[in-house]
């Protein structure tokens, strides 16, 4: 207890003073972490498109050799004909200041008046989607995790599917073809909130079928007898006396073939189910821009094609959603880098029954016709999931409006006082320039 005033006022002084320069400290921490992030999401957006730009490599190069094996072309002309890939880190910066500020000028409004944007992408030709994609989803739209440029983006496509809709003569063949929009919309779900979310949901049920590289849930019969020959000859070491040249048909009435298949399929659909219901109690996990995309579908199908079913619209989601997004990364989870280790052939084929069965969900039809009449046991787990995987698909619609979002952006946008910059190579400039002159 102080007695003496003076002695207070300066006790007071001094205690201000402590608590000014924990203030600094804590404000200069503050923005050293900042600028850490800022790295980081930098860091993120570039390793993005580079991925981008070798998977483009690695499809030119599968041509490549494609062509190397039918046309008996040389070596030297695949190599020389190659991308040099020692240029995707290299970093050139223009030296004409007039030239810098009229680029400058020209990204700003591609990148801000998102119209422009959506209608190249209903001019571009097929052979230029992939140039067009890399620049706008990961040099204009970059920073993955920066709100404002995301909801820029989902505004871009609001227009093209707007477009898309418009055009369309019927549902079946609505978001369908492989156009710019559909290359776009499975790129942006390649972004980095949309893999987070694969790898947080999908990894452990995944884990469960990879992990047993012996698990055969082949259910073809054809497949199945051929496999059954071969064990039983092995065993034996005698010729097995099961007919090798059946029918699929009559495959599948032999009492053998039967006694393997039957417990395939309940497995098939226990595995189905697990993956059921560890996306159904994912929702509050699925990233804004995927949910608002599904959204979009549902509207403008109900604009566009008032008469549509329940059944259709939740198929046009589910086509988004299960299809373009789910389902590749149950298909090719190494590619999603949800699996450290090599697949081996049993297991990318249980994987993909699993999918066809979650693509027949989303597709609201059953197993049917010859060609893969051995799926049709499979209906019942359809018929079983179809109502919960609809309302799941309706559910996916329920997020706020993109408007008041952008609302909000433009007047927090007021407040930042750091200059707006994205890194782009002249290739992309060049590409850029030529579509819209």
């Amino acid at each position: 207890f102080l007695t003496n005033n003076s002695e207070a006022h300066c006790n007071i002084l001094t205690l201000f003073d402590l608590i000014h320069g924990l203030d600094k400290q804590q404000t200069e921490m503050m923005a050293q972490n900042q600028k850490k992030l800022v790295d980081v999401k930098r860091e993120i957006s570039n390793s993005s498109r580079e991925n981008f730009a070798l998977e483009k490599e690695i499809r030119n190069l599968d041509q490549k050799i494609a062509l190397l094996i039918r046309n008996r072309i040389t070596l030297e002309e695949v190599i020389a004909s190659s991308g040099d890939m020692t240029h995707i880190n290299r970093t050139i910066t223009l030296k004409d200041k007039r030239e810098r500020e009229q680029y400058g000028q020209m990204f700003y409004l591609l990148q801000t008046e998102t119209s422009y944007i959506a209608n190249l992408a209903r001019m571009v030709a097929i052979n230029e989607i992939d140039n067009m994609l890399q620049t706008v989803m990961f040099t204009l739209f970059g920073n993955q995790y920066d709100e404002h440029e995301e909801h820029l983006l989902l505004s871009m496509f609001q227009s093209v599917l707007q477009e898309e809709f418009k055009q369309a003569k019927s549902l079946s063949t609505l978001l369908r073809a492989n156009t710019a929009l559909t290359r776009m919309m499975t790129t942006y779900t390649r972004r980095g909130p949309g893999q987070q979310y694969l790898k947080q949901t999908l990894t452990g049920a995944l884990q469960e079928v990879t992990s047993k590289s012996d698990l055969v849930l082949e259910i073809n019969p054809l497949k199945v007898l051929e496999s059954l020959i071969n064990e039983i000859e092995v065993k034996t070491g005698k010729t097995c006396n099961l007919p090798r040249n059946s029918s699929p048909e009559i495959a599948a009435t032999i009492p053998e073939v039967q006694q393997k298949i039957a417990p395939r399929i309940q497995e098939l659909g226990r595995l189905t189910n697990c993956f059921l219901d560890i996306l159904l109690n994912s929702m509050s996990s699925i990233p804004y821009g995927i949910r608002w995309i599904c959204k979009q579908i549902r509207d403008l199908t109900r604009l566009q094609f008032p008469t549509a079913t329940r059944e259709q619209c939740c198929s046009l989601i589910g086509g988004f959603f299960l299809l373009r997004f789910v389902n590749p990364a149950i298909v090719t989870p190494q590619a999603f880098m949800l699996c450290d280790t090599k697949l081996s052939a049993n297991t990318r084929r249980n994987l993909t029954l699993l999918a066809k069965i979650i693509q027949n969900l989303a597709n609201n039809v059953q197993f049917s016709g010859l060609k893969e009449f051995f799926m049709a046991p499979l209906n019942e787990v359809l018929d079983q999931n179809r109502e919960r995987i609809n309302k799941f698909l309706e559910d996916l619609t329920r997020v706020d409006d993109l408007q008041d979002q952008l609302n909000i952006d433009m007047y927090v946008a007021l407040a930042r006082t750091e200059n707006n910059y994205i890194t782009i190579s002249l290739n992309e400039m060049y590409f850029f320039h030529s579509l819209l002159y």
